[in-house]
């Protein structure tokens, strides 16, 4: 009984399910590079043709094209009905399943309706007007339904702990009239409470949604192509090198390593899903406890959402809600994170000495010159990130032309090199 409360399992349908999921995962990095940078790119090139040319259609795409990304209901719906259906696809709704099931693709079904119904009525909400514009009873229908299908979402992702605090607040917000004392609020009404949600900028169509949609889905998307092309091995040769030969020099090398790739991941869960499979048998096999070398892959991963030059997608939303510069976040997190690592450091080399745990053995260990002559090309693209953020460019841009530079700079490496097929893989 306890398992139904917990997260579901991911795994990948066959057949039509299959080519449909793969098709969206393409379809969505490629939009969210659109509506971040190529839109506005591309219009302002076809509008400068179109005067040129006084071709009237060029300059009405270099419009539209323009102005497509103010559309911010239109921006997030369509992210929606990519991304929501593929989560409902690929992910059970408890660890004891492990086929699709009816109900994941009638939530799949449902989730893309309800995006439908934003993207078709997009000039009714971008003129949205609150205490002047009511919510009908189908506004508040498919809000309802959009929430329940976001809580979903969440419980399947990462269980019942998180998912029950969303609840009882989403609760206390609509009957929180009937508490006693000081616990007690006005009556919002459920139409107020359902535009506030799923409707203005401060509920579902807010900076989460909207970062998740924008930069964090593109540096993650960075960090794949990074893995991909080879460039995690790179990391792990570099950590070997520098601490396999001290003291615990496994465990050493995992949480270099962790970090590292961390820090251009963004992602503590692709950190772990990169690193792991190559630093934990390695630490079990130099006599560490499976629960020990988990814990120390988990916590070394974690840090990477702090470190810089890309972080998680917490400081994305930070410096949306603030209006600082991310360049600026990411400075002064540095020392924040290094000081992260350094004791994660420290409590690894004391357990060392407590265990006597020796050094990896020297057939594990990559010399560091020859661990830089076969991947100083993994660097480059670390190298433009940096400097593209230094310049002042937009998150958007850094990602993309990151992105860019590493699948160019695989072509120079063919068995790593990243074609259509492995493009693909990279986006699923």
């Amino acid at each position: 009984m306890l398992e139904l409360l917990r997260e579901g399992r991911r795994h990948r349908p066959g057949g039509v399910w299959l080519i449909l999921i793969r098709a969206g995962s393409v379809a969505a990095p490629l939009y969210v590079l659109w509506i971040g940078a190529l839109a506005q790119i591309f219009g302002s090139w076809a509008l400068d043709l179109g005067r040129l040319l006084h071709a009237e259609l060029l300059m009405r795409f270099a419009t539209w094209a323009r102005a497509f990304t103010a559309y911010f209901h239109l921006d997030i719906s369509i992210f929606i009905a990519i991304v929501f259906p593929i989560a409902f696809l690929t992910t059970t709704a408890n660890p004891r399943r492990s086929r699709l099931a009816w109900t994941d693709v009638a939530l799949a079904a449902a989730s893309l309706a309800v995006a439908l119904y934003y993207i078709v009525l997009n000039d009714r909400f971008l003129n949205w007007s609150r205490g002047f514009s009511q919510p009908t009873v189908g506004d508040v229908f498919v809000g309802f339904t959009l929430l329940a299908l976001v809580i979903e979402l969440c419980r399947r992702s990462v269980g019942w702990g998180l998912t029950s605090l969303v609840l009882v607040l989403l609760v206390f917000t609509v009957f929180g009239h009937w508490m006693p004392g000081a616990l007690r609020h006005d009556n919002f009404g459920v139409p107020y409470f359902i535009e506030m949600m799923t409707i203005m900028e401060n509920g579902v169509f807010g900076a989460p949604l909207e970062v998740a949609a924008t930069y964090a889905f593109l540096f993650v998307l960075f960090g794949n192509f990074f893995e991909k092309s080879g460039g995690g091995q790179l990391f792990f040769d570099l950590a070997s090198a520098v601490t396999g030969r001290m003291r615990g020099g496994a465990a050493k090398a995992c949480v270099t390593a962790s970090g590292l790739y961390g820090s251009i991941s963004g992602s503590p869960t692709a950190d772990v899903a990169t690193t792991g499979p190559l630093t934990i048998p390695i630490m079990k096999r130099m006599g560490i406890p499976a629960a020990r070398a988990g814990a120390i892959e988990a916590t070394a991963s974690s840090g990477g959402a702090m470190l810089p030059p890309v972080m998680g997608a917490v400081a994305f939303i930070m410096s949306d809600l603030t209006g600082i510069a991310y360049a600026s976040i990411a400075r002064a997190s540095v020392l924040p994170a290094l000081l992260y690592y350094l004791s994660i450091y420290l409590l690894v080399h004391n357990e060392a000495v407590r265990h006597n745990e020796a050094p990896l053995p020297p057939d594990q260990i990559v010399p560091l010159g020859r661990a830089l002559a076969n991947g100083w090309r993994h660097l480059l693209p670390i190298g433009a990130l940096i400097a593209l953020l230094v310049a002042g460019y937009t998150p958007v841009y850094v990602a993309a032309g990151a992105t860019a530079a590493v699948i160019v700079l695989s072509w120079f490496h063919p068995p790593t090199a990243i074609g259509p097929r492995r493009f693909v893989e990279c986006c699923t």
